[in-house]
């Protein structure tokens, strides 16, 4: 589980439960029932991550691989929050799963963080992400389109991330407090594109729809 922490010291913490569904996690692999350890874990939780300066209001991930159960090698994580210091951060997660005998352990690599505080003009309200797009929505009424850069080291596993700016509504929503989407392919003759369709929430509900871009050559 990855939430924002309680405070307002701007950390998003990585938390283990899979001792909740155990049975039907570890029991259900091949891993039997031996428990999941993070070789960067605190006393409080799996990982912590210093991103923001002030309180995280806001988080989305997004899986770049298919997520598979531990004994997998490799898969990658996109992060996405908003804070009250008004920046979007992001950042990219590759995850490894190494099984022993007595454990599952755990390793979390972060990319550097990306974070830009020049499109929105107050605190961040919603974030959604499906990995390579991205939406935001603050109070100061701006809803902004995001397109997720991901770029791969040569002779490394660690991932770099960016996001590029490719649209800026003005909402006629007040007092925003919260973004959902939801993402369709549609048939436009031979093409395919996706529709992606937003729901912000404050002093009323406002829906927008957009069509970032064909499945065929974009995604």
């Amino acid at each position: 589980v990855c939430s924002s922490d309680l405070h307002t010291n701007g950390k998003v913490v990585f938390t283990d439960i899979t001792g909740l569904f155990d049975v039907y996690i570890l029991s259900s692999s091949s891993t039997g029932s031996r428990r999941v350890v993070c070789e960067q874990a605190t006393d409080s939780a799996l990982f912590s991550l210093q991103i923001h300066q002030s309180g995280v209001n806001c988080l989305a991930i997004a899986s770049l691989v298919p997520s598979s159960v531990p004994g997998s090698n490799l898969n990658r994580i996109v992060l996405c929050t908003g804070g009250d210091d008004q920046s979007v951060c992001c950042m990219m997660l590759t995850v490894s799963w190494n099984a022993t005998p007595t454990d599952v352990r755990l390793v979390l690599v972060p990319s550097p963080v990306w974070s830009d505080s020049n499109e929105h003009y107050s605190a961040i309200k919603g974030i959604q992400t499906d990995g390579q797009w991205a939406c935001s929505v603050s109070a100061d009424q701006r809803l902004v389109v995001w397109k997720v850069e991901t770029v791969s080291a040569a002779h490394s596993s660690v991932a770099t991330v960016s996001m590029e700016k490719r649209s800026r509504v003005v909402l006629e929503v007040s007092d925003v407090s919260c973004l959902a989407w939801n993402e369709e392919n549609h048939a436009d003759g031979a093409a395919a594109h996706k529709i992606i369709s937003f729901a912000v929430g404050g002093q009323g509900l406002q829906l927008l729809t957009v069509r970032p871009y064909s499945t065929s050559s974009d995604r």
